[in-house]
């Protein structure tokens, strides 16, 4: 196919598809009732990839996850939770320049399907499609910060009373999910312009 026709094609295919926007349509309406079914029915026929024992196993064996850092006493007296400078306040802080970690109740996080930890601990395609919500950075609150480094097993440390983090791999919709509420596929909406142009 020469260039010129492989551009008119481009453009063909841009006058006729440029103009395509991701609205709602009848099948959005019929396929909310059956998405979470699906999810649910995809996640018992591949299974919860992070709760299997036998499969964080082989992932730790790739070498996938984190490994046991040998500085991690030298962590613990220097993040002491009851004495140190991150421990709860004694007064609510009214500003967030004098938060500590421990002043900290409630996390959340929203994102696409890195928020969600699609694939983690994938070990073949299937796994792909599983979200290892527990073990995400930024919201993964699975086991403790010497297993699974994450924002909320720190925070942890600090307030074992925190709420919101995600506790193991399941859907948006799982009680395990808690305050992360992020969809592997988001719908786009337009945002209308107020009177300024804004």
């Amino acid at each position: 196919m020469s260039s010129s026709r492989l551009i008119c094609f481009g453009l063909l295919f841009l006058i006729t598809f440029g103009h395509v926007t991701s609205q709602r349509t009848s099948l959005d309406v019929v396929l909310k009732n059956a998405y979470r079914p699906l999810r649910l029915l995809g996640l018992a026929f591949t299974g919860r990839s992070g709760d299997d024992p036998q499969n964080v196993q082989r992932v730790q064996i790739a070498g996938k996850t984190q490994k046991s850092n040998p500085r991690t006493r030298a962590l613990l007296e220097f993040c002491d939770a009851d004495h140190g400078p991150g421990k709860r306040s004694t007064e609510r802080p009214t500003s967030v320049h004098r938060l500590r970690p421990g002043d900290i109740d409630v996390i959340g996080a929203m994102g696409d399907s890195l928020t969600a930890g699609n694939g983690i601990f994938a070990t073949n395609l299937l796994h792909v499609t599983v979200e290892n919500r527990g073990v995400v950075w930024s919201i993964g609150g699975q086991y403790d910060w010497r297993k699974y480094l994450t924002l909320p097993n720190i925070l942890k440390e600090f307030n074992p009373n925190l709420y919101g983090y995600a506790t193991k791999d399941g859907i948006s919709t799982d009680r395990s999910s808690r305050f992360d509420p992020t969809r592997r596929t988001h719908q786009r909406t337009s945002i209308k312009p107020d009177r300024n142009g804004c």
